[in-house]
């Protein structure tokens, strides 16, 4: 067993279970919840098995923005993503059914998609690349 630095907390404080506190904002899709350093945003859309549309990435993306603004926050955790949602473009598709708009639809769902992600990943690296200390 390596030997401890004579600060580092015990084991028992250690591994002590984390009091999640709800942070500031509200929230549809997502929890935003706060504790000991960390910040943990979490996909909450159980009746969509925390499949993500784009007002979950909106909601993402300001939970990020107030975790990078708390300077208590050292960590951000993500949980809880599944899969993209793709109910708003089956519906879509069926309204256009037998139309050209189809086409352009699926072009479109796919680039959503992408963008999305892409979006999701360069909040990501802006709030690691950014924070604030004061």
């Amino acid at each position: 067993m390596p030997k401890r630095h004579k600060g580092a907390p015990s084991d028992q404080d250690l591994y002590a279970p984390i009091a999640w506190r709800t942070g500031p904002g509200e929230y549809e899709e997502i929890r935003y919840e706060t504790g000991g350093g960390i910040a943990k945003v979490t996909i909450d859309r159980p009746d969509v098995l925390n499949a993500f549309r784009p007002q979950t990435l909106i909601e993402v993306s300001a939970a990020m923005e107030l975790a990078r603004e708390d300077s208590e926050v050292g960590v951000v955790v993500f949980t809880g993503l599944a899969a993209y949602d793709t109910q708003a473009i089956r519906q879509a598709y069926a309204e256009n059914a037998g139309t050209e708009a189809n086409e352009k639809l699926a072009v479109m769902g796919a680039l959503s998609l992408y963008l999305s992600f892409l979006n999701l990943f360069l909040t990501l690296l802006q709030l690691l690349g950014t924070r604030r200390e004061e």
